[in-house]
């Protein structure tokens, strides 16, 4: 996938109005929470947010807003993927691991 299609495909994932400063992420590939496999993670700095979406057959589907699940309290500076496929968060002096509750 080109840059270009990668930006048209986070277009089709939110709105300008909906997100200032978004920080990409990463594609799960953990095997700590298998019904998150192939969802995108990001977010957005300004907005203090977590989303994820899948990208199948082209369209992006199953949009989901983790800031109600999430008690984040914190702006979101990066993503950072181990060698097992797990999704780290870098919020402020935070490091947090995506895991199952």
């Amino acid at each position: 996938m080109t840059r270009g299609q990668f930006a048209s495909l986070l277009d089709r994932a939110f709105t300008r109005e909906e997100g200032i400063s978004v920080i990409g992420g990463y594609v799960y590939r953990g095997a700590a929470v298998p019904e998150m496999v192939g969802r995108y993670f990001y977010a957005d700095y300004l907005g203090g947010w977590i989303r994820t979406f899948l990208y199948e057959d082209g369209e992006v589907t199953e949009h989901y807003d983790w800031s109600r699940a999430v008690e984040l309290n914190r702006n979101v500076w990066s993503f950072g993927k181990d060698g097992h496929g797990e999704i780290y968060v870098l919020a402020r002096r935070s490091v947090l691991k995506i895991v199952p509750r």
